[in-house]
């Protein structure tokens, strides 16, 4: 073996081009960017200040923490090499996140509680599909990061040689 290319290869699939390192590093910082506009969005006046109001600012903030966290674990989810059957369950997790997204615009704020049409199961469902989409999303993240054991353990045994004062020396490991 001559490099952990060659691992990867082997047993993990092709290493992760520089087209997926930067798709995956894309979505990653549109992710957190998107976090991070929500809760900005959500706790200080920058909804009024370009005319959103209280309900418009934190339904945009929902919607934009909402969508952030599912694209942060597909970013990080893309540039770690995984099999297709992990890879396929965090679309399916991140597709139930943009439904719960959806039901979400469309719930609040006229059914969601606190309001006179509130509807306790709407707002149950929202939230569920959403905790199932990114415990789904979370776990396949969870999995191939447990599983990546590549880089720690090579599958083969090393050699070295060494050279003191015109001797070698062969050490195996």
């Amino acid at each position: 073996m001559t490099s952990l290319t060659d691992v990867y290869r082997r047993r993990m699939g092709a290493v992760a081009s520089r087209r997926r390192l930067l798709g995956g590093g894309t979505a990653f910082a549109v992710g957190t960017g998107l976090v991070a506009a929500g809760i900005v969005l959500a706790t200080t006046g920058i909804g009024h200040a370009v005319g959103l109001g209280v309900y418009g600012a934190r339904e945009l903030a929902g919607v934009l923490a909402g969508l952030g966290v599912p694209t942060t674990f597909i970013g990080v989810l893309l540039v770690l090499p995984t099999g297709r059957v992990t890879r396929a369950a965090a679309a399916i997790g991140a597709s139930l996140c943009v439904f719960a997204v959806a039901l979400f615009t469309y719930a609040y704020p006229t059914y969601w509680p606190g309001a006179p049409n509130a509807s306790p199961v709407l707002t149950l469902v929202t939230l569920a599909v959403y905790f199932a989409g990114t415990l789904t999303a979370g776990w396949c993240l969870f999995v191939t990061i447990a599983t990546f054991t590549t880089r720690k353990s090579p599958g083969g045994s090393a050699e070295m040689q060494i050279t003191e004062e015109g001797t070698i020396r062969l050490v195996r490991g």
